[in-house]
């Protein structure tokens, strides 16, 4: 049933419908555990549409849309691709829980081994002269007919499952990576019920409301898993949690209130951070006071850059990191922060190695996704290969397949569909991004610097504003973003604040912002060395800048400004 399963979502049909693909995994995987009762529309709306959890299915009707759309996608599945399949699976018209039934399908013929010509006229043609090679020769035509009957059967059976994300030149022998299949990804963060102290005069944040907020919060990141306060049996096998969360109100005598937070390592007992917010007046509204300290202190621990994967990179070093998925999720997250193309094949051969071992992997195709389209925007080992584009599609799609509710796979789709041109999808994309993860500070910035590219600038910079804590966001990705708003509209002065932020001198966009900036306030010495820089990182910026800028920007207008800055700019006709 599970290989029935794996075949319907794999297909054409559901590979370009990743929520109908989680949909029916939920589901089935669910009837097939023993849970029929998880089987209905809320926990379907919460679990695998990615839906909150006020999701109200009298006023939504999305489970009762999608499901009429999955029974009809699986009766073209059936009578397409999947004409052959043995077992089928059906949604029933009145309900969710999946049934399934042997299918009659017409045997496929039986293929006749016949061996070439060749092959037989020379083994017909050994004389008795040559019979001490005739062994020889026998134990080559078999091979020979061995191979193409296997061949023959492989490709054309219908029933063999042949993978279309992962190439057979990553598939290494099954390494410790395997034992780590399926399970989560990531730190297990402990969060223990908020402590209040003193007596709270209304309205005010109750200790159970700000513990409940700090963990729909949290569960909202990726690459960490937050569980209760409760203790777990003598004697379990679940794991040890790796961080212990603290938080503490204290109600002034003046109706102010005091929070404090801080975040324990259970390794080793070391406070790793630690942050008090003093003396708060509340107003007519507690959600004003609460919901944005609480972002703020889940943006600065959780996101890509933050406190909690900065500490676990210190830890890469001591092999205190078991889970290679992990190790590369931090090895990439090195990559993305330092622009270094040297770093590159690394994170990419190990991230191709550990989806191969674990498919279940959504954050390593996500990640591998990004790899393969910077690999196409910047100038890797196979720059400017369409094809690269096309794998990266695939890569992200199959993210999303596996973890619909994945606020990063979304915010890499839209990378990768604007890269493409698909406009459309790729706003789409980032809209759902920011709706699953409001609080994950990169995801805005992502969709912020498309909308930028896009000529958006003014909702590109609503956007940026609304960052909580934008320190812990890479700061290559935000100045540019915040340059190019500010070249966009003219403001030379702040853009090149901006420009000279970026100080790391392997990120190829800083130096392209210094040239534009450079030549605008007529210096020309530093527009020439900075565009030097420029293409001795990437040559292709002067055999072709107009076809580099159109990999980054989806703007035509965007486009042809920037290229005809850095005609003037540069003093080489831009392409």
């Amino acid at each position: 049933m599970r290989g029935a399963l794996e075949r319907v979502v794999t297909s054409p049909t559901f590979r370009s419908s990743p929520q109908l693909a989680a949909f029916l995994k939920f589901i089935v995987e669910s009837a097939l555990a023993g849970h029929p009762e998880d089987i209905k529309g809320y926990t379907i709306a919460i679990k695998a549409l990615g839906r909150s959890e006020d999701f109200n299915p009298k006023t939504d009707a999305i489970v009762r849309v999608e499901a009429g759309r999955l029974r009809r996608a699986l009766a073209t599945y059936y009578g397409e691709a999947g004409v052959n399949d043995p077992i089928g699976i059906e949604i029933p018209a009145r309900g969710y829980v999946p049934t399934f039934h042997r299918r009659a399908i017409a045997e496929p013929p039986r293929v006749q081994l016949d061996m070439p010509a060749r092959m037989r006229a020379l083994a017909t043609s050994v004389a008795v002269a040559g019979r001490p090679y005739a062994a020889a020769v026998a134990l080559l035509t078999l091979g020979a007919a061995a191979y193409w009957g296997f061949e023959t059967w492989y490709l054309g059976n219908p029933f063999v499952a042949k993978s279309t994300f992962v190439t057979a030149g990553v598939l290494d022998p099954p390494s410790s990576a395997t034992r780590w299949r399926g399970r989560p990804v990531g730190p297990i963060i402990q969060l223990i019920p908020t402590k209040a102290t003193g007596t709270p005069t209304a309205p005010t944040i109750t200790a159970m409301s700000l513990s409940d907020r700090l963990r729909d919060t949290f569960a909202r990141f990726e690459d960490i898993t937050v569980v209760s306060e409760a203790p777990e049996p003598a004697g379990s096998a679940a794991p040890a949690p790796d961080y212990r969360f603290y938080s503490e109100i204290e109600y002034n005598p003046d109706t102010t209130i005091t929070l404090a937070f801080h975040i324990v390592d259970t390794s080793d007992g070391a406070t790793v951070w630690s942050r008090g917010y003093d003396h708060l007046a509340i107003g007519s509204d507690p959600h004003q006071i609460k919901y944005p300290i609480v972002r703020e202190v889940a943006a600065t621990l959780f996101n890509p850059f933050g406190v909690i994967k900065a500490r676990d990179r210190s830890k890469i070093v001591n092999a205190r990191v078991p889970d290679p998925r992990y190790r590369c999720v931090l090895e990439s997250g090195d990559y993305w922060r330092s622009f270094d193309v040297a770093l590159q094949p690394r994170v990419r051969d190990c991230l191709e190695q550990v989806v191969a071992q674990d498919p279940t992997f959504a954050g390593g195709y996500a990640l591998l996704a990004r790899v393969y389209l910077r690999d196409y925007q910047f100038g890797g080992d196979q720059a400017a290969d369409p094809a690269m584009l096309d794998r990266a599609l695939d890569m992200v799609k199959r993210a999303i397949e596996l973890r619909p509710n994945s606020a990063r796979a979304y915010y890499v789709l839209l990378e990768v569909q604007m890269t493409r041109g698909a406009v459309d999808d790729a706003i789409a994309a980032g809209e759902t991004a920011i709706k699953l993860n409001p609080d994950d500070p990169v995801a805005a910035t992502h969709y912020a610097l498309q909308l930028i590219g896009l000529g958006e600038v003014d909702k590109g910079r609503a956007l940026l504003e609304q960052l909580p804590n934008i320190g812990t966001v890479p700061q290559t990705h935000l100045e540019f973003a915040l340059f190019l708003a500010s070249y966009l509209q003219g403001d030379v002065g702040d853009a090149t604040t901006h420009a000279n932020r970026m100080s790391a001198n392997t990120y190829s966009l800083g130096h392209l912002a210094r040239v534009l900036v450079a030549h605008k306030r007529g210096e020309k010495t530093m527009a020439r060395q900075a565009y030097e820089r420029l293409v001795e990182l990437a040559p292709a910026w002067r055999a072709n800048a107009r076809s580099e800028l159109k990999k980054l920007f989806a703007s035509s207008k965007v486009v042809d400004r920037l290229a005809e800055d850095l005609n003037e700019a540069s003093g080489v006709e831009v392409n």
